[in-house]
């Protein structure tokens, strides 16, 4: 008899494991599902431009300067997402400033880049991004910005196929953009993201996802003549991103989801910073 239990709760437990799932988005004509959108700094050691460097030009000083409080201006926005369908077919996705006022102070010794950043900081209200998915998750909004469908790919794309637990597939993303100045000498590339394990409890069946991606340049930029620092100039970068979401295949959205997306570069750009991304449905 304990013999015929345990065969009975391997094979279940074998079921479970080799089952096929299909991953949709579910969200009824008229409805609309919304989630605050976390994205905070938790490290910021490093932020500068290469021609200005660690040069006593005024020009460049003000620059750098003018980087890291526009970098600041950013990290101190709430952001929210609302998911609404438009057609029987396709969700659209809009994300916009939650808060109602941009709290960064400005300081003087900015000058007349002070007046640009208060016209930036004006942009930041209302929608910041717009794009669409379809019911499978795949990317429909082909048309918008590299960066703006990066974050609709890392934070709402699905596989578009049935999956089994073990397998992978890639996001429509593209974390590093060079142009022509650049000529690159080394590269990694990693895009995977993973069905680690699906969970059953009493009314939801979940899905739950590992998110490991990195990529990375090494290379010469050939910089243009700015404030007399042009020439050609040995440059790194490096993206990565990697989490933990859990997908509802009840109720056809987020569980949850946790991810951190890491940055570096030295070079023509000199930065480091890790930013926290999250999802909490409203």
């Amino acid at each position: 008899m304990k013999y015929l239990i345990f065969l009975i709760s391997f094979l279940s437990f074998t079921h479970l494991q080799s089952q096929s799932i299909e991953l949709k988005w579910k969200v009824p004509q008229g409805d609309t599902l919304i989630y605050s959108t976390v994205m905070e700094q938790i490290d910021t050691s490093i932020f500068n431009i290469a021609f200005g460097g660690e040069s006593e030009d005024d020009d460049a000083l003000k620059i750098q300067q003018m980087m890291k409080e526009l970098n600041k201006s950013i990290s101190g926005t709430n952001f929210a997402v609302r998911l609404f369908k438009s057609s029987q077919e396709h969700i659209e996705i809009e994300m916009f400033t939650s808060s109602q006022e941009l709290p960064i102070a400005l300081p003087d010794s900015l000058g007349e880049a002070k007046e640009m950043l208060k016209e930036f900081q004006k942009m930041m209200k209302g929608i910041m991004l717009r794009g669409s998915i379809n019911e499978d998750g795949t990317i429909h909004s082909f048309w918008v910005k590299r960066e703006q469908k990066n974050l609709i790919a890392m934070l709402f794309e699905l596989p578009g196929r049935p999956i089994e637990i073990g397998d992978t597939w890639s996001l429509s993303t593209n974390l590093i953009g060079n142009d022509q100045n650049f000529v690159c000498d080394s590269s990694f590339y990693k895009n995977e993201v993973k069905f680690v394990d699906l969970k059953t409890t009493e009314d939801d069946t979940i899905a739950v996802f590992k998110y490991d991606l990195l990529e990375y340049v090494d290379g010469i930029f050939n910089m243009p003549n700015m404030f007399g620092k042009g020439g050609a100039k040995p440059t790194m970068m490096t993206f990565g991103f990697k989490g933990i979401a859990e997908f509802s295949l009840t109720k056809g959205k987020w569980h949850s989801f946790e991810a951190v997306m890491a940055g570096e570069a030295t070079g023509v750009m000199n930065f480091k910073q890790r930013v926290k991304y999250s999802l909490i449905e409203q």
